[in-house]
């Protein structure tokens, strides 16, 4: 089921508190579906609970909800 508890920790120096195939996560068709059994949420739901929903999302891709990502060429291109 949930494979976003499976990933390592990043380090503290990281910006970015979500892994790339921890956001892929959030794309894939079985995680986007309703689930079949009565009482289970999608597992996409489920990731953005444990980071705190949207705020926590904003966060974790170290953006601004209002503006996008801020910085120079280098550091968009980084991202």
């Amino acid at each position: 089921m949930s494979l976003y508890h499976t990933t390592p920790e990043l380090s503290v120096s990281s910006v970015f508190k979500l892994r790339p195939e921890e956001l892929e996560l959030f794309f894939r068709r079985d995680h986007i579906k309703m689930p079949e059994n009565k009482g289970e949420r999608r597992e996409c739901l489920i990731i953005l609970e444990r980071i705190g929903w949207q705020h926590g999302l904003v966060d974790s891709l170290a953006t601004d909800q209002e503006t996008g990502i801020i910085g120079d060429v280098k550091d968009i291109k980084r991202r």
